[in-house]
């Protein structure tokens, strides 16, 4: 017979949560939140994610809570399983009646947090993962900035559904933005031909700013998006 588990409906405000674990010990990242729905203020179809922020003012609340919660116990569940774990771990999680629950726990970075959070490292990557395989991870003290940083990906239009008529259009604007200081671009569905951009996938590419406030990051990652067009 088949088995089915029936879980309680949450209702609040999603975060995501990650770390390294070499298996025993662990280390925690900057929070972050991305948007999933194509139009603003949660409108419109789901998306593989639209932008986001770092850090999660509301999952930094609770950051306590989290790591006690919903991290350590896993990692003394992997334990308990003989499971030897030793990597990234994404906690996709959501605050619902002043108490985070988690959704889902990934073993990956995830996208778009990944370029919201990686650029705020202030040590070699490269040393973190080291110490993390040679289960070292308790020697290592991960450094982050107190910037805040605001993403907001570029996609073709008719993304998420039929954008099929779109691909191959060039992509005017972002040799404009490469250079402007506290902002990052991140390639994903671009090509690259005789040093001109163009479309070949939904999502296009991120735009990152950083600044000591929410309110300055998006102002500049607006204005570097506005530069570029699809034509």
């Amino acid at each position: 017979a088949d088995t089915f588990l029936i879980e309680e409906g949450l209702t609040g405000e999603e975060f995501s949560f990650y770390i390294i674990t070499d298996g025993k010990n662990y280390r925690s990242f900057k929070t972050a939140q991305d948007n999933k729905r194509l139009i603003n203020f949660d409108k419109g179809d789901q998306t593989g994610g639209m932008g986001g922020n770092s850090p999660c003012m509301i999952a930094q609340q609770y950051k306590e809570s989290i790591e006690d919660n919903l991290v350590s116990k896993l990692i003394d569940a992997l334990l308990l399983e003989d499971i030897d774990y030793n990597g990234i771990l994404y906690i996709g999680g959501i605050i619902s009646k002043q108490k985070p629950y988690t959704i889902e726990y990934n073993a990956r970075w995830g996208d778009p947090e990944a370029q919201m959070i990686l650029p705020s490292l202030n040590v070699d990557y490269f040393d973190l993962i080291s110490s993390c395989i040679n289960k070292e991870l308790d020697k290592f003290r991960i450094i982050m900035d107190d910037k805040i940083r605001l993403c907001v990906v570029g996609v073709l239009k008719g993304y998420p559904g039929d954008y099929s008529k779109n691909l191959g259009k060039q992509i005017y604007g972002i040799e404009d933005i490469l250079d402007k200081p506290d902002i990052d671009v991140f390639s994903a569905g671009i090509r690259v031909e005789d040093n001109k951009f163009y479309a070949c996938s939904g999502r296009l590419f991120s735009v990152v700013a950083s600044a000591d406030n929410i309110v300055k990051a998006r102002k500049k990652a607006y204005e570097a998006i506005m530069q570029v067009s699809v034509q």
